[in-house]
């Protein structure tokens, strides 16, 4: 009987052990097909924004052709759709003269005899539109400052030079622009 008793106990524990390998093997499969969704997922998310980004490459021409900008004072939500969509293609050397005109569009809007709906800051006063306002402003601004050239060669780094380096950024701004 002691040795049916500890030949029942090797069994119990046999059945254990092969239970216990068997959860440990389906959750290590469950785990690797886990694995396998979350790297596809990422695969996915990345071939989109290659995709994204290569169609935004090719539509520049055709967007560039596309954008006009208007004789009239549109209102600020058209506004900041127009500086959004020239944003999107634009580039220093072919969209100069476009980023030019905007900016003016955007100051007439901002003088004193414009209605204040067409005030491209009226914008931003639309709680949804905010964020994107900013967005705008910021890379608005930023298209801006690539339009500027120094005055008298390259500026040096900063921590470079004499103390002296942009001192004079832009004829037209002078000053009260320092890099």
């Amino acid at each position: 009987e002691a040795v049916a008793q500890a030949s029942r106990r090797q069994e119990t524990v046999e059945r254990a052990r092969a239970a216990r390998e068997a959860r440990a093997q389906a959750a290590a499969a469950a785990a690797k097909v886990e694995a396998d969704q979350r790297d596809a997922n990422a695969a996915e998310v990345v071939q989109c924004g290659a995709r994204r980004w290569l169609e935004s490459i090719r539509s520049r021409t055709s967007q560039r052709a596309a954008w006009v900008c208007p004789d009239h004072l549109p209102p600020a939500g058209q506004q900041l759709a127009l500086a959004a969509w020239l944003l999107r293609f634009y580039e220093p050397r072919h969209d100069g003269g476009r980023l030019s005109q905007l900016c003016r569009l955007i100051l007439a809007g901002l003088e004193e005899g414009a209605e204040a709906e067409r005030a491209f800051c009226a914008a931003a006063l639309s709680r949804p539109l905010t964020r994107h306002w900013v967005a705008v402003l910021h890379r608005l601004l930023l298209a801006c400052a690539r339009q500027l050239t120094p005055v008298g060669g390259a500026l040096p780094a900063a921590g470079e030079g004499e103390g002296k380096g942009g001192e004079v950024v832009s004829g037209v701004l002078g000053p009260p622009l320092r890099l």
